[in-house]
C-alpha cells in the first residue's frame, strides 16, 4: 500500500509543478511584450493539460479553499464522482458539508485546516461512506486564500484483503500452536549447516526439551545422536530441492527420551524445511500386541481345523482297525503256531494296535477321545507315578518333585493325566538326550482379565499348575508356534510319531484347561499345563477382593522383551514405585551408576543374553549393598535353581504374573 500511495503523490506533484512553471512562463512571456493573446493561449493550454492529467490519473485528485470551519472544493478529477456519487459539475463550490456525511466532513474540516494552518503535508486514513482512502493532503502557495492540494486512493478490497491475511495468519498460528504434532523449522545456511527457527508447544512436549533455548543452534548440536544418521541428508535435500521425506518408523532415544517418531519433512521455501513428527508408541505397541493376538488366534483356529480333521479321520480308521484286529484274532486262534501264515497274521495284529494307539492320540488331540472324569488330588496322583516316570526317563537324568501347599483337586480322566505326564516326559528325555535333569511341580495359579486379554486361548478363574521343566536344548520361536500340530517333530525319522504334544493339548482343550510353553535355544524348556481347580459347591466362598500392597521406593527394571518391560513398568508405576528401566544388563549397570538418589530393589528377568540375572545383581551390589532383589522368569523357580542361576532362598517371581502377585512379591523381598 505505501508503494502506491508513494507514486500517486509522485504524479500529483509533477502535474501541479508542471501547472506552475507552464503558468510562470506564461506570466514571463507577457511581461516581456508578448501579445495578450498568445499568453492566454498558453495558458489555457497549461489549464487543458493539468486538466486531463487530472482527469486520467488512477486517483482521486483535488484541490480545495480551506477555512477554520469549511472546505470548499475547487478542483477534483473526473473520477471524484464516483466517491461521492454525484457530477463534477456539481461538485465544484460545495462544502464538505454538502459533499459527506457529517461526521467525515468535520474531520476533513478539521484535517484541512491543519495542513494549511501549520503548513505541513498530512498522511491518514479516511473512512467514508463504508470505503477505506489513503489520503495524502499539503498546502499551496496563495497570498490571499488558503488552499490545499491532494489526492485519495481508495484502498478497501487492500485493507480488507490485509485484514483477512492477517486474520488467516492468526489463525495458522493458533493451529500450529495447538497441534498435537511437533514442528521444527530449519534454515538451512551457506556452509551447510541446518539451524532451527521455530518450534511449537507440542515438540517441547514430545521431546521433553525447551526449545526456546535451541533458537539459532545447528540440528547436530541440539540433537547430538543424530550425527550418525541419514537424517540429517534428508533434511538438507528437503530444504534446498525440496525433496520431501516421509520416515514411516524412526526410534531417537537417549538418556531422557526414548520411542518411536513418524516424521515428514518438507520445504516450506527455498533454505527453508520444516519437519512434521509425532511420537507413535503407544499406537506401535497396540498393533504389536493386536498382532500378538491375532497370531494367538490364528494359531488356536489352525489347530481347531487340523482337530476337526484328525478326529474325523481317526474315527473312521479306528473303524476298519476294528475290522482288521477282530479278523486278526479270529485267524490266529484257529491256526497253530507253527502255521506258515501265524507269523504274518501276528505281525499283522501288531501293526494294527500300533495303528490304533496312534488313532487314540489323535482323538485325544481331537477332544474326541471317550473319557470318564473323576475327582482328583494333583499332588498324590503324581507322586504315585513319579518312579514309572523316573524309568520313562532313564537313571541318567533325575528326576525333581517340588509340589505346592494345598493345590487342590482337579477333575479329569486319571488315563488323561498319565498321557500328559507322559508325553511330557518323554518329550523332556528326548530334549536333553544324555544327562540332564527334569523337575515337575504343582501350584496355584489365579488368572485376571488383564491376563486373558493378553492370551486369547485363556479364561479368567482358579487354576492348578502342573510344570514339567528340562535343562535340555531348548526351542526357538519358530518352533514354539508349531509345537502342538499334529505330526510336527524334530526327531530323526523313525523317533518319533510326532503326536505327543498334540496330544496334550488335545486332553488340556478337552479339560478347559490352556498349556503354555516357556522356551530359548540352549536354555531348556518349561510346559505349563492350567486346569481348572475343583471345588465342591460346600468349598466354594466369594473370595473378598484386596487392595494392592503399594510402595513409594525406587526401583530398577531389567527386561530383555519390549512388551513385558513396558506392562511391568505400568504396573509398579500404578503401585507408585519410581521406576528406571533397561532393556540389558548393560544399561541397568549405566542407569545405576548415573542415578543420584538410591535403588531401592532390583527387579530383573533372570535368563537373559549376555548377562543373566544373578550376575547383574552381583554386579550392582558391589556397590548398593542394600539393594533389594526380585528375580523374575517364565521358567519355574525350582528349575531356574537347578540350573545353578540362582540360589534357594532367593525372591522370585514367576511369570505370567498379576498385578497383587507383583505387588506382594515386592513387599516379601523389601523385608515388609
Amino acid at each position: 500500500m505505501t508503494s502506491i500511495v508513494s507514486i500517486g503523490f509522485i504524479l500529483v506533484i509533477v502535474g501541479l509543478l508542471y501547472w506552475n512553471l507552464t503558468l510562470r512562463a506564461a506570466v514571463k512571456a507577457a511581461a516581456a511584450g508578448l501579445a495578450g493573446k498568445q499568453a492566454e493561449e498558453k495558458a489555457a493550454t497549461t489549464n487543458e493539460l493539468l486538466a486531463q492529467f487530472i482527469k486520467h490519473a488512477p486517483i482521486y485528485a483535488f484541490v480545495k479553499e480551506v477555512s477554520p470551519t469549511e472546505s470548499r472544493a475547487l478542483q477534483v478529477s473526473d473520477n471524484f464522482q464516483d466517491m461521492v456519487g454525484m457530477q463534477v459539475s456539481d461538485v465544484l463550490g460545495k462544502t464538505m458539508q454538502e459533499l459527506f456525511p457529517a461526521e467525515c466532513a468535520a474531520r476533513m474540516t478539521a484535517d484541512n485546516w491543519q495542513v494549511v494552518s501549520r503548513k505541513e503535508i498530512l498522511r491518514l486514513e479516511e473512512e467514508c461512506n463504508g470505503r477505506t482512502y489513503a489520503t495524502i493532503k499539503f498546502p499551496l502557495r496563495q497570498e490571499e486564500r488558503s488552499l490545499l492540494a491532494g489526492y485519495a486512493i481508495d484502498i478497501t478490497e487492500h485493507r480488507q484483503a490485509q485484514t483477512a491475511l492477517l486474520a488467516s495468519e492468526t489463525a495458522c498460528r493458533n493451529i500450529v500452536q495447538a497441534l498435537p504434532m511437533g514442528i521444527h523449522i530449519f534454515d538451512l545456511l551457506p556452509e551447510g549447516r541446518l539451524v532451527l527457527v521455530s518450534a511449537n508447544p507440542a515438540a517441547d512436549r514430545l521431546l521433553g526439551l525447551d526449545h526456546s533455548r535451541c533458537i539459532g543452534k545447528a540440528l547436530e548440536e541440539i540433537f547430538p545422536i543424530l550425527r550418525d544418521t541419514e537424517l540429517p541428508l534428508h533434511f538438507r535435500l528437503a530444504a534446498e530441492f525440496g525433496e520431501s521425506w516421509q520416515a514411516e518408523w524412526f526410534e531417537y532415544a537417549d538418556k531422557a527420551i526414548a520411542g518411536v517418531f513418524e516424521l515428514y519433512a518438507f520445504q516450506m521455501s527455498p533454505g527453508r524445511m520444516a519437519v512434521l513428527f509425532n511420537e507413535v508408541s503407544a499406537r506401535k505397541q497396540v498393533e504389536e500386541e493386536r498382532n500378538k493376538l491375532e497370531t494367538q488366534l490364528t494359531q488356536v483356529r489352525k489347530l481347531e481345523s487340523i482337530g476337526r480333521l484328525a478326529g474325523g479321520v481317526a474315527h473312521d480308521f479306528n473303524n476298519m482297525l476294528v475290522v482288521i484286529l477282530g479278523h486278526c484274532d479270529l485267524a490266529l486262534s484257529g491256526l497253530d503256531v507253527s502255521h506258515p501264515l501265524h507269523a504274518g497274521l501276528q505281525s499283522i495284529r501288531q501293526a494294527a494296535a500300533r495303528s490304533a494307539d496312534l488313532t487314540r492320540q489323535l482323538l485325544a488331540f481331537a477332544r474326541r477321545q471317550p473319557a470318564a472324569p473323576k475327582v482328583l488330588n494333583l499332588n498324590d496322583t503324581v507322586a504315585g507315578m513319579l518312579t514309572m516316570l523316573q524309568r520313562l526317563i532313564g537313571e541318567n537324568i533325575s528326576l525333581a518333585w517340588m509340589p505346592g501347599r494345598n493345590v487342590g483337586q482337579v477333575r479329569i480322566d486319571p488315563s488323561q493325566l498319565d498321557q500328559i505326564l507322559v508325553n511330557l516326559f518323554a518329550n523332556a528325555r528326548d530334549a536333553i538326550g544324555d544327562t540332564g535333569k527334569v523337575t515337575v511341580e504343582t501350584a496355584t495359579m489365579i488368572l485376571n482379565e488383564q491376563y486373558c486379554a493378553e492370551h486369547a486361548d485363556t479364561l479368567p478363574g482358579d487354576y492348578v499348575l502342573l510344570a514339567v521343566s528340562d535343562n535340555g536344548i531348548g526351542m526357538d520361536a519358530k518352533m514354539i508356534s508349531q509345537l502342538f500340530e499334529p505330526f510336527f517333530t524334530t526327531k530323526k525319522p523313525g523317533r518319533g510319531t510326532g503326536l505327543g504334544l498334540a496330544t496334550v493339548y488335545g486332553i488340556v482343550k478337552q479339560n478347559n484347561g490352556f498349556v503354555n510353553v516357556y522356551s530359548e535355544p540352549g536354555q531348556g524348556s518349561s510346559f505349563k499345563v492350567y486346569l481348572p481347580r475343583y471345588t465342591s459347591l460346600m468349598d466354594q466362598a466369594t473370595e473378598s477382593t484386596s487392595l494392592a500392597a503399594s510402595g513409594s521406593e525406587t526401583v530398577l527394571l531389567v527386561e530383555d522383551e519390549p512388551m513385558i518391560l513396558d506392562v511391568t513398568m505400568g504396573m509398579l508405576r500404578k503401585l507408585g514405585y519410581t521406576v528406571l528401566v533397561a532393556g540389558t544388563p548393560e544399561e541397568a549397570m549405566r542407569l545405576a551408576h548415573a542415578h543420584a538418589d538410591t535403588i531401592h530393589l532390583l527387579l530383573t528377568d533372570v535368563v537373559m543374553p549376555g548377562m543373566n540375572g544373578r550376575m547383574l545383581a552381583n554386579n550392582l551390589l558391589t556397590f548398593n549393598p542394600a539393594l533389594k532383589c526380585l528375580f523374575m522368569s517364565g521358567y519355574t523357580a525350582n528349575v531356574i535353581v537347578h540350573h545353578g542361576v540362582l540360589d534357594e532362598g532367593v525372591h522370585f517371581l514367576q511369570k505370567p504374573f498379576t498385578l497383587d502377585a507383583l505387588a506382594a512379591k515386592i513387599r516379601e523381598a523389601m523385608g515388609d
